[in-house]
């Protein structure tokens, strides 16, 4: 997506020397959660019908609701302001009991950042009468690559979370899907949590619109990711590494080693050099954010709003400051040239 902005880090923090030029883009890559609604999805929103949704009669919000837990193939689901909020209710609702234990992946999402083999698990699970709950932020990417459907992917989880407001560009909320005891649990935590809503249906509306438009079209997510991939292999720089293997839905991963590091990288592509104005021309120069995961480590993710423009732009910013860093390290970058003919 296209903007114009200030100078931000990979969370958030201002970065010091990114003062925009005038009438230059910045392509932000960081995530999805970029994603701002179209144009399409802003009027079926406004054309809503609304209700009372605390009182459970919000028909817009009813109607979300019934489909998303069809296509999870679940008993039932409720709507919920955010994942972290879903992810935290079906916690409190499946250990509802003082000396309840939770079992997470030391690098889960839960673990990591909400303060706390799926068939086989699921069949030990239910040897021991455990449920199996899945932060399922982007499932539908996974459903889209594994060419299945969504209900299919969730056939081993008793209970899932996935995000209307990522790659399905709603731009608010998430589904909270599971059996219809578990999900009259779910109804009251969220209200103890805060997140009943009275006239829902707007945002609600937004998650329906995903859920019959976007779905599909995240299959040209998964496409430009792949084809970004494949444009910065080319350029054959010592220092980058791509796993094209795993290269499989809208995020790219991109590995660096020796003396350059990921957050060096990133702030480089938050800069506009002379050099750049003068061989690129002011009409070819942008800022491109992409978010760091580790030292050795950036994320980029294609979405809804980006355009093939965008991506154009972003890959001769890539492939210049990789060629620019090349050259301070004494190593040819042999495939510069190529890449830009091909893809550009």
């Amino acid at each position: 997506m296209s903007s114009y902005g200030i100078s931000m880090s990979a969370y958030g923090s201002p970065i010091e020397g990114y003062p925009p030029l005038g009438g230059q883009i910045v392509v932000d890559l960081r995530s999805d959660t970029i994603s701002k609604p179209t144009p399409e999805m802003k009027n079926y929103m406004f054309n809503c019908e609304v209700g009372d949704d605390v009182y459970l009669e919000d028909p817009t919000c009813k109607e979300l609701q019934e489909k998303a837990a069809k296509l999870a193939g679940k008993e039932s689901a409720i709507f919920v302001p955010s994942g972290t909020m879903g992810n935290l209710i079906a916690i409190m609702a499946h250990c509802d009991r003082r000396d309840s234990e939770i079992i997470v992946g030391d690098c889960s999402h839960i673990m990591l950042w909400e303060q706390g083999g799926a068939s086989q698990l699921k069949d030990r699970c239910q040897q021991q009468n455990i449920p199996v709950h899945m932060d399922g932020a982007r499932v539908f990417n996974a459903a889209i690559y594994l060419g299945l459907p969504l209900s299919e992917v969730l056939a081993s989880v008793d209970t899932v979370m996935f995000c209307l407001s990522k790659g399905l560009g709603a731009p608010v909320g998430s589904i909270l899907a599971g059996p219809e005891e578990f999900i009259q649990k779910a109804i009251r935590i969220r209200k103890v949590l805060g997140g009943g809503m009275r006239q829902v249906g707007y945002l609600a509306g937004a998650g329906l619109f995903a859920l019959d438009n976007h779905v599909e079209r995240l299959r040209r997510d998964h496409e430009q990711t792949r084809l970004i991939a494949q444009a910065i292999n080319k350029m054959k720089c010592p220092f980058i590494e791509i796993d094209l293997s795993n290269v499989q839905t809208n995020i790219l991963v991109v590995n660096f080693s020796g003396n350059i590091t990921a957050e060096m990288f990133r702030q480089r592509l938050l800069t506009i050099t002379d050099e750049e104005l003068t061989v690129l021309g002011r009409n070819n120069v942008c800022y491109v954010r992409v978010s760091s995961l580790t030292e050795r480590t950036i994320r980029i993710v294609h979405y809804l709003n980006v355009t093939v423009e965008d991506i154009k732009l972003a890959i001769q910013k890539i492939a210049f400051v990789a060629k620019e860093l090349s050259c301070k390290l004494n190593k040819r970058m042999k495939g510069y040239g190529e890449m830009k003919v091909n893809y550009l």
